[in-house]
């Protein structure tokens, strides 16, 4: 699967647009908002069409917008990735989880599922690594 790195908020954080029923997601309030990746509108989506989503947003009814507009954010990314920038497209096989200096040799394409680590990286106690490129090592 792959998965695309997306400033947010001033931080780099992986994203997926895999987007199925049940996921919770960010959505811009405008097209500039997208543009300016300034994703500030969360919600839980209720079906998904080839090129729209409908969601639920919090305590505000439904919309139905374009799919494109529509972002799952997996984590953010760890700070040591420094080759890493907004847009880069990345695979599953070339990240893992990060706490401080422990690094999973573990890549999310052996995980069973993607959430294997999902709640600590919510709660910011993991980050993801990348594999370098250079070194072939998460960092």
């Amino acid at each position: 699967m792959k998965y695309e790195a997306k400033l947010i908020d001033g931080k780099m954080m992986l994203i997926s647009r895999d987007i199925k029923v049940g996921d919770k997601v960010k959505i811009p309030q405008t097209k500039d908002n997208y543009d300016n990746n300034d994703f500030n509108i969360e919600g839980i989506v209720n079906s998904v069409g080839n090129n729209e989503c409908n969601i639920t947003m919090n305590n505000s009814g439904n919309i139905t917008i374009p799919k494109k507009y529509c972002i799952k954010i997996i984590g953010e990314i760890s700070l040591e990735t420094t080759w890493i920038e907004d847009g880069d497209i990345l695979d599953e096989h070339d990240l893992t989880d990060r706490n401080g200096d422990w690094v999973s040799s573990t890549p999310f394409s052996n995980y069973k599922e993607l959430s294997a680590g999902y709640e600590l990286r919510k709660r910011g106690i993991w980050k993801i690594a990348v594999r370098c490129p250079t070194c072939k090592k998460f960092h």
